[in-house]
């Protein structure tokens, strides 16, 4: 019988060591910048909304800088007392193909969805609703 634990391949006990042991794992290419956006939701009581979700989804799944690909991912937040404030990867990245935008979605009765850019150049951080300005 076979002892599939010690057979080439078994990644469970032979981990791949096509990049070598010394090869350092890739990382965000210091040119990516991240801008804190953040913003206020209140009620027609003036009482702070919380609990409920914000969306933010990339427009494309992957973007390229040079010879490196970089994943976007959903960003989901939510909202607590009152205040959102998430970290969101710059629009407008010099350099990266192609250029993408965020669509936000409020996750709760009357939420609206809208898409917004991040300037690499914003101070961090900026309002929601300023980039959402932008975008149109």
């Amino acid at each position: 019988m076979a002892d599939e634990w010690n057979a080439p391949g078994w990644t469970a006990q032979k981990p791949s060591t096509v990049a070598g042991p010394d090869t350092p794992a890739p990382t965000l290419p210091p040119n990516f910048t991240a801008v804190t956006v953040t913003a206020k939701y209140v009620d027609d009581h003036g009482e702070a909304l919380g609990g409920s979700l914000v969306r933010f989804t990339p427009s494309v799944r992957r973007v390229t800088d040079g010879d490196t690909v970089v994943w976007l991912h959903e960003v989901h937040e939510r909202i607590e007392k009152g205040v959102l404030t998430v970290s969101l990867l710059a629009t407008d990245v010099a350099g990266v193909t192609p250029a993408f935008t965020w669509r936000v979605k409020e996750c709760f009765p009357g939420g609206e969805e809208y898409d917004i850019t991040v300037p690499a150049a914003t101070t961090s951080p900026v309002s929601l609703f300023a980039l959402r300005s932008i975008a149109s």
